[in-house]
């Protein structure tokens, strides 16, 4: 096992074919840490001199990767790309015995990497990867609760909502979902060679959603729209991404992004 600390962002570039190979061999990885996501961030967020990526090759075959960067405040610290546009950190180990020897050297270079600094990773989902560099740090280490998320089985609608606490809010929900079939709303999942329109017509509608409440501010940036289209194009060709299309009388009404990984499909945004 070969450890390397990558800082140049070209080079980040240029690992997308063998940073997606690793991805599938991750099974608890999410949408947000595949290539296409991290590295748009980066373009859209990223602060030149910042980036440490700390990768482990077995011969040439990267077999675990840590997607970083370097902040100075409050101290010096590492923390995953991503930022607070995406719902969960995390680092890449392949699964397997190969995956155990590598996850060991990740603990090492990571700690070769920070020196002094803080590896501060938030929003873990429970399972995720950097727990298997956790257990094996040296260091001092802590543990702290995070955000909660909603996450719901994946099973048919009928027996979703039979799970609701009360008769009457499974009355409610039935009602509203007989509704929708009566008004005859229409969906349909966006071609890849479609999907920058749409996005478009999604954040578009998301601000009108919001207008005069409260928003994330966030989504209504140009880097935040440049960060989408850029990114979401090649997920929905690989798969980790569906765009879909809700249409009234031949009008779009409405426009969801799903994120997709092997263990999750989550709502992203929606107008």
């Amino acid at each position: 096992m070969r450890t390397e600390l990558c800082r140049d962002e070209r080079e980040f570039g240029r690992l997308a074919e063998e940073w997606a190979a690793l991805y599938r061999r991750c099974g608890t990885a999410t949408p947000f840490q595949t290539h296409a996501w991290l590295h748009s961030w980066w373009l859209s967020y990223g602060t030149p001199g910042r980036l440490r990526l700390v990768l482990v090759r077995d011969g040439g075959e990267l077999v675990a990767a840590a997607p970083l960067m370097l902040v100075r405040q409050p101290w010096p610290a590492l923390v995953p790309l991503g930022g607070s546009i995406s719902d969960f950190g995390d680092v890449l180990i392949e699964d397997g015995e190969r995956g155990e020897r590598a996850a060991q050297a990740l603990a090492d270079g990571l700690a070769a990497a920070a020196r002094t600094a803080l590896i501060d990773f938030r929003e873990v989902r429970p399972g995720g990867a950097v727990e298997r560099v956790y257990a094996r740090w040296r260091g001092p280490r802590r543990q702290v609760p995070d955000s909660l998320c909603l996450e719901l089985p994946a099973v048919p609608m009928d027996d979703l909502i039979g799970r609701l606490a009360t008769a009457k809010a499974q009355q409610r929900v039935r009602a509203k979902l007989r509704k929708l079939t009566s008004l005859g709303v229409e969906r349909r999942a966006v071609r890849p060679e479609e999907v920058d329109a749409a996005l478009r017509r999604l954040l578009e509608l998301h601000r009108l959603q919001w207008q005069g409440r409260k928003v994330t501010t966030e989504h209504l940036q140009d880097r935040f729209a440049e960060h989408l289209i850029r990114s979401v194009g090649p997920m929905v060709r690989a798969g980790d991404a569906v765009v879909t299309e809700f249409r009234l009388d031949g009008a779009v009404v409405a426009v969801d992004l799903t994120l997709l990984s092997e263990r999750l499909a989550g709502g992203y945004l929606y107008g």
